[in-house]
């Protein structure tokens, strides 16, 4: 039997120990605390389960993923016209909702991409907040850039514009089936100097 930092120790009996649970608040964690040594507690923390796939790679979470493709997509699609960066998101039976009467499918949307950027080649779409729960996202994001040639009709005024929406998605698993977008046409046609404000 020995003796030591006021503890008597007995090699016949149990070392008594008290165990403390609870989680860290930083990570997360759960956490378990020591408090054998006269009341002192030393924190040792114990990881939470992380999912993996079948090959030891730890899974991302489901909203994470589903951001990064919307960010990424996007990016390539709208920032640089690389419209077939959208196969990777968009369900084959996606269906647009905007300004439209008739819903637009993944062809509608490529054309439109790509018309929308040859009139305003320096074109930027910032997406600026996402939110995303469940299967469903919204996005909120604003384009600019100079109307340099003809759109829709409308030759070119060498405008500077900047347009802000929303989109609404819906997920069916990987990949979005259905988006609302809502945006205001008549502040474009106003940027562009073919309305005034107040008029019809």
């Amino acid at each position: 039997m020995s003796e030591q930092a006021g503890f008597t120790f007995d090699p016949g009996k149990p070392v008594p120990v008290h165990l403390e649970t609870g989680e860290d608040a930083a990570t997360g964690d759960a956490r378990v605390e020591d408090a054998t040594d006269g009341g002192a507690r030393s924190p040792a923390p114990v990881p939470r389960p992380r999912p993996f796939d079948g090959e030891g790679e730890e899974m991302p979470n489901t909203a994470d993923a589903r951001r990064e493709r919307i960010e990424t997509a996007w990016v390539r699609a709208w920032g640089k016209g690389d419209v077939d960066a959208l196969d990777g998101l968009l369900s084959p039976a996606y269906l647009r909702h905007g300004t439209d009467p008739h819903p637009q499918g993944p062809d509608v949307l490529k054309a439109a991409i790509v018309s929308t950027r040859a009139a305003f080649p320096d074109l930027t779409t910032v997406i600026d907040d996402i939110v995303i729960e469940g299967d469903r996202a919204a996005i909120r994001w604003h384009s600019s850039g100079t109307h340099e040639n003809a759109f829709l009709g409308v030759p070119p005024t060498k405008r500077r514009v900047d347009i802000g929406g929303a989109t609404f998605a819906r997920f069916d698993g990987d990949l979005i089936a259905e988006e609302h977008v809502t945006w205001d046409p008549r502040a474009l046609l106003v940027a562009l100097g073919i309305i005034s404000l107040g008029q019809d």
